[in-house]
């Protein structure tokens, strides 16, 4: 057997910080960058490999003294994410009586550098859908994109407690997906009480999903910074105090409503606009809380595009990562991106992946 799948990397266009609260919405695109995962039989004992591993993360099913399956991981990976992937895969896959065994997985990445430095697309939100889609389909288990990411999201939370999931969906389903984050400290009192194969079977409060085909009025060009953000610092310090936060958040899912309005129309205008106001939110929201947002690399990306008649918007949490520039899909960027590259910046040559192909 030998089975190779992939998982894409991700960029948000609207929502940012504010998605982290529950039922808050989000905007964002799945891109030609994966995560992929390439796996082949492996008698007892599971090996993980990566060139940036300096040994292969290894694993194996025993017995916990109770005559109970228990599954081992090697001590200096046990609160990795890999880890709390494969602790969550065989959880679930008891709780369901799914077949589930070793296996010699090995990971490449197109979501950062060869030196390791990572462009801000979601590697461990790739990585999680990765190692999912891998023991669906070499065990078939025949699970949904929904069930899929679900089980992902689950694994992420034992680390990132704060995530809105947001980039798991996205390198689940691929293509442009309006976002709603789910309740997550319900769905984790659900999850110690009735356990992972029912909490996966639940419907998650407040979670909404919706893919949509892409607008053709517009194009993206994307600009790496040439620095990694800290996106879990910066979310846990943005409120100053709760009316600030009540009064962002509002504003903020009132324009990615209207943003995804404007997409399905596919009204270049409107969704011009609709970023232009997400930008501006965000900015104002920034500086209340007195964040390290806007490095000075990405501070250039915006002005070079602003003088070439161009929006351009940070992608996430800002702190590093990449920019986007938006322009109606007639409209030239060949002289931006030559100055972007003339001051150092890196122009990441990015499509957007077609809806429900990952």
């Amino acid at each position: 057997m030998n089975l190779l799948v992939k998982a894409p990397g991700k960029l948000f266009i609207a929502g940012e910080y504010a998605v982290i609260e529950p039922g808050s919405s989000a905007v964002l695109v799945a891109v030609n960058r994966y995560i992929s995962l390439e796996a082949t039989e492996s008698e007892d004992i599971g090996r993980v490999f990566s060139t940036h591993f300096s040994e292969a993360l290894t694993w194996q099913i025993t017995e916990d003294g109770t005559g109970h399956e228990a599954l081992e991981i090697s001590p200096r990976w046990n609160n990795s994410l890999i880890a709390h992937i494969l602790k969550t895969l065989f959880l679930f896959s008891n709780e369901r009586s799914y077949s589930f065994a070793p296996l010699k997985l090995t990971i490449k990445s197109e979501l950062e550098r060869a030196s390791g430095e990572k462009y801000g697309l979601g590697s461990s939100a790739a990585l999680a859908v990765a190692f999912i889609k891998v023991f669906n389909e070499r065990f078939q288990w025949r699970l949904s994109h929904v069930e899929i990411f679900k089980l992902a999201l689950l694994a992420t939370w034992k680390l990132q407690k704060s995530s809105s999931g947001a980039d798991v969906a996205s390198s689940t389903f691929g293509g442009w997906i309006y976002y709603s984050s789910p309740d997550r400290m319900k769905i984790l009192n659900y999850l110690r009480e009735h356990g992972t194969s029912e909490t996966v079977a639940w419907s998650w409060p407040k979670l909404q999903i919706e893919p949509f085909e892409a607008p053709q009025s517009i194009k993206l060009t994307v600009a790496w910074s040439g620095s990694p953000a800290v996106t879990d610092k910066l979310i846990n310090r943005q409120y100053v105090d709760a009316a600030e936060k009540e009064g962002f958040v509002s504003e903020s899912n009132k324009i990615v409503d209207a943003l995804y309005e404007a997409l399905l129309a596919d009204d270049a205008k409107k969704i011009l606009l609709n970023i232009k106001q997400s930008k501006t939110g965000l900015l104002k929201h920034i500086g209340r809380a007195n964040l390290e947002y806007e490095t000075p690399m990405l501070a250039t990306i915006d002005r070079i595009a602003t003088e070439n008649d161009v929006l351009a918007k940070i992608s996430g949490a800002g702190g590093g990562d990449c920019a986007i520039a938006f322009t109606p899909r007639k409209q030239s960027v060949t002289r931006m991106i030559e100055e972007w590259k003339n001051h150092g910046i890196v122009h990441l040559s990015l499509s957007v992946t077609e809806k429900g192909k990952v």
